[in-house]
């Protein structure tokens, strides 16, 4: 689906922000806080785009086999978004969200599996994301407070 939405039609921040708030359920301010920026910019950002796709008519449909190499690259920062945002929680409460960067590493794992989207760059950010996650127990005490 993340290959759906990334239609090259919108600009990159509206494909990886529709993304992140259709697909992964980021609220606006998750998704501000990913872009660093405010939450009325994302807001705004996040109407227009919608209301283009729905103007224009265009279909979220998955995209063809020459189509997918275009779009990689914003599926890529979907994905660090959604592990980044798991690694440094912006939710009140909670430092570190497992679930989400293990979604991450997962949704990145099955573009490897496939030899249309194993790229250099998929295989860099799951090596990212390894590392990263190998340092999941580090971060925490068991108070559940950065050490």
């Amino acid at each position: 689906m993340m290959f759906a939405i990334c239609n090259p039609v919108i600009t990159v921040e509206s494909q990886i922000g529709l993304s992140l708030n259709i697909l992964c359920g980021f609220g606006v301010e998750e998704i501000a806080e990913a872009f660093l920026t405010n939450r009325e910019t994302i807001y705004k950002r996040l109407q227009r785009v919608k209301e283009k796709l729905r103007l224009t008519n265009i279909k979220i449909e998955l995209p063809s086999d020459d189509e997918i190499g275009l779009r990689i690259n914003a599926v890529l920062t979907t994905l660090y978004l959604l592990f980044n945002e798991g690694y440094y929680s912006s939710a009140q409460n909670i430092t570190l969200r497992k679930d989400l960067c293990i979604e991450a590493m997962r949704l990145n794992l099955m573009l490897i599996e496939n030899e249309l989207t194993d790229i250099a760059a998929a295989n860099a950010l799951l090596a990212l994301m390894c590392f990263h996650a190998s340092r999941f127990d580090a971060r925490i005490n068991n108070d559940g407070e950065i050490v």
